[in-house]
């Protein structure tokens, strides 16, 4: 029978991603490429679904039924938190495994050209406006965007509040004053925590992604308001970042002319070797915020 503290030791493995468990195979740590299996033998529907409502018994959603999908997270005593994503494969349950990292990583660390931090970094000296990040993944954008909020916690004095589903790093209050919220332990919803971040009216919002109109309209009634509001689109290019932005409003000319008003800087980010990566920095001129208030957003890209 795998047990919790078999899933812990796997994902101490260096480069280990999360750990997945599928009814008749063995279980395997995902790597950055490839998978790595147990020294296990296959697995029973049963021990899945028993060591997934183990897991969930521990968090605070233990009262909710299992459904055939969902997520949520899990502290586990001189460990950390464990984040659960299941749904149903087969009549069976499928079941990922990660774990919340401590500490994010340096932003010089982490670019491929490390004199690009400054520049970078100017970026947010004025917690004003919508910052868009484009990457091809989520690993980079989230990599990149917690070095960001990590270096403005230790070196500026800003109310910053993350809605994250789910959450990816433990942030630290140090500076600025950090309010962590997760889909699911925290909150019901990206859009409750839109609604808290318009109550509470932080200087930054990190939104770690959207799902529907109703989300996009809390974000831009946000971003109205004037607080800096940092939102990662995972796209192949900034220009399809844009259409799956405009995708999913009712009134895309009114969307449009927010964005195109509120809109600073594009950050476009690239996986480079050795878990790092490129930057791109896009200012957005008077000509770009013309062609997005047409829908062309060629410009960005082009720029």
């Amino acid at each position: 029978m795998i047990s919790i503290q078999d899933i812990v030791k796997a994902l101490d493995i260096e480069g280990a991603r999360e750990v997945i468990l599928a009814a008749g195979a063995r279980p395997g740590v995902k790597l950055k490429r490839g998978i790595e299996f147990f020294n296990h033998s296959r697995i029973k529907p049963d021990e899945v679904k028993s060591l997934l409502l183990n897991l969930k018994q521990r968090s605070k959603l233990v009262n909710q039924p299992l459904g055939t999908k969902g997520h949520f997270s899990v502290g586990i005593p001189g460990v950390g938190r464990l984040q659960v994503f299941y749904s149903v494969q087969r009549g069976s349950y499928l079941m990922a495994v990660k774990k919340v990292k401590d500490m994010p990583p340096f932003l010089r660390e982490l670019l491929i050209n490390p004199l690009d931090r400054d520049s970078i970094l100017s970026v947010f000296h004025d917690p004003v406006g919508f910052i868009l990040i484009q990457s091809p993944s989520e690993e980079p954008a989230k990599d990149f965007i917690a070095a960001i909020l990590t270096y403005l916690s230790r070196y500026s004095k800003f109310v910053i509040q993350t809605i994250e589903d789910p959450i990816t790093y433990t942030l630290r209050h140090e500076q600025s004053l950090i309010l962590q919220t997760e889909v699911g332990q925290d909150i019901d919803s990206i859009e409750e925590g839109l609604k808290i971040a318009q109550f509470i009216n932080p200087d930054v919002v990190y939104v770690s992604n959207l799902t529907n109109s109703t989300e996009l309209k809390e974000l831009l009634s946000l971003i109205e308001r004037g607080n800096m509001v940092i939102l990662p689109v995972i796209s192949a290019s900034l220009e399809a970042a844009m259409l799956s932005l405009e995708r999913l409003t009712d009134d895309p000319v009114l969307a449009r002319n927010i964005i195109s008003f509120f809109l600073r800087t594009c950050f476009t980010l690239e996986e480079a070797e050795k878990d790092k990566i490129n930057v791109k920095i896009t200012h957005i001129t008077e000509e770009c915020k013309k062609a997005i208030r047409e829908g062309d957003y060629s410009k960005l890209t082009n720029g």
